[in-house]
């Protein structure tokens, strides 16, 4: 098996870092099930289990510009709990705690494991929401540390006519890593989202646009990008049960500001992700996920320029009350 990594880098590694792509985009919860939901006002708490698998044609971290021409399968599990906290008709807190493990069959040396601590505070303002979110993530590979990430996010969102709407939020993040200290860095991120929910219709479509200013200790990470984005999630009825289809595309753009010494020029990436999953609910608690993510990851870094499809199943306990 081989890695492709930059010269730079004395240490090899692989693996796609599942625990922090899954919240980097900053809390958005389903405002069609916010707005709806008849436990409004009162102290909520879930549990939730989840295991499956997945194989990944092309291995890779993006934490270090690494990846691989090997594929390979892995595990998944993930434990979490959360808490609601309502003060008064206007005011509520959300915080949970998330465990996740990725273990793959072959490239074990780099296993990951993931703590992630968040927190969402928000007040009803009538016609809109204000918000503050926040989150924390520890993750190992191979049981060694590898990278911390804290970020806080003041938002605003809400409906500004009938079945549009609307969040956004400045995010505020400091990033530690434990592998290469030159990747440390302090990032400012503008984001917004856009939501249609057409009356009475079981789906809804989501488009988003994200500006990210990154300031790495190494001048050769620092960079700025733009994100677009656009999703579309459907409800419906298979096999006599609940179910929710999801496809949604993203563009990513990142130009670098200083010269890649491995390359001997600015870096530039352009990255394209399409990804679509079914949840099955078996039981009231107990859905299953089928999930198939393609990427296109273009640069003149070699590293970081190729193709990759992921592809799983999972299946997921959840109780709340």
């Amino acid at each position: 098996m081989m890695l492709v990594y930059p010269r730079s880098h004395g240490w090899v590694a692989r693996a796609v870092f599942a625990a922090v792509p899954c919240l980097i985009a900053a809390p958005v919860k389903d405002a069609l099930a916010q707005d709806q939901s008849e436990d409004a006002g009162k102290p909520r708490f879930f549990i939730e289990l989840e295991g499956g698998g997945e194989y990944d044609s092309a291995v890779s971290l993006d934490e270090l510009d690494l990846s691989s021409e090997e594929s390979d399968t892995a595990l998944r599990a993930e434990a979490a709990v959360g808490y609601t906290q309502p003060f008064g008709e206007t005011v509520e807190l959300d915080l949970s705690y998330r465990y996740s493990i990725l273990d793959y069959q072959d490239f074990s040396e780099v296993d990951q494991n993931s703590h992630i601590l968040s927190a969402d505070l928000t007040k009803d303002l009538g016609e809109a929401d204000i918000g503050l979110s926040g989150f924390y993530v520890n993750s190992d590979l191979d049981d060694e540390s590898f990278l911390e990430l804290a970020r806080i996010s003041p938002y605003v969102s809400g409906f500004f006519t009938k079945g549009w709407f609307a969040r956004a939020g400045v995010v505020y993040s400091d990033k530690t890593n434990d592998v290469n200290s030159g990747r440390d860095a302090t990032t400012v991120i503008g984001e917004i989202d856009l939501y249609h929910f057409p009356p009475g219709k079981p789906w809804f479509f989501n488009i988003g646009y994200k500006y990210r200013d990154e300031d790495a200790d190494a001048a050769r990470f620092d960079y700025t990008g733009n994100t677009y984005k656009a999703r579309y999630v459907h409800r419906l009825t298979l096999f006599g049960n609940k179910a929710r289809f999801e496809l949604s595309y993203r563009r990513l753009d990142r130009d670098y500001s200083s010269v890649t010494p491995s390359i001997g020029e600015d870096r530039s990436d352009e990255r394209d992700r399409a990804h679509a999953q079914l949840e099955l609910a078996l039981t009231p608690r107990f859905d299953a996920e089928l999930y198939y993510t393609y990427s296109d990851w273009g640069s003149n870094l070699d590293s970081v320029d190729f193709n990759q499809y992921v592809a799983g199943l999972v299946f997921r306990y959840r109780w709340e009350r």
